[in-house]
């Protein structure tokens, strides 16, 4: 394994770890939801609001590969959220549309 790889899978791994919101990149609580394929996250930033595990792998990918097309809108989600009075539930197919709210 060349160096760098090894740095990328150890970041990705700690990010994980370390329970980071996808969104704003903060501490946060994150708990996976029995017999589900999805997050709660806890943030004091953003608030509270569920999350498919393929999108939270995707965002976090996305930071470490600084894809601006997908990082760049996080913080209108992070906006989105917190003005949410409930707990959205974030997915592949709805994240983008939620940004231009």
């Amino acid at each position: 394994m060349v160096p760098e790889q090894a740095v990328r899978e150890l970041r990705l791994e700690l990010r994980e770890k370390l329970w980071i919101c996808p969104l704003c990149q903060r501490r946060s609580q994150i708990r996976r939801i029995i017999d589900r394929e999805v997050f709660r996250v806890l943030c004091d930033r953003c608030g509270r609001f569920e999350i498919e595990n393929a999108l939270l792998d995707h965002f976090r990918l996305a930071y470490e590969e600084n894809d601006r097309s997908v990082v760049e809108q996080l913080p209108r989600l992070s906006e989105f959220v917190a003005r949410t009075g409930g707990v959205p539930f974030l997915s592949a197919d709805n994240w983008h549309a939620l940004t231009d709210r």
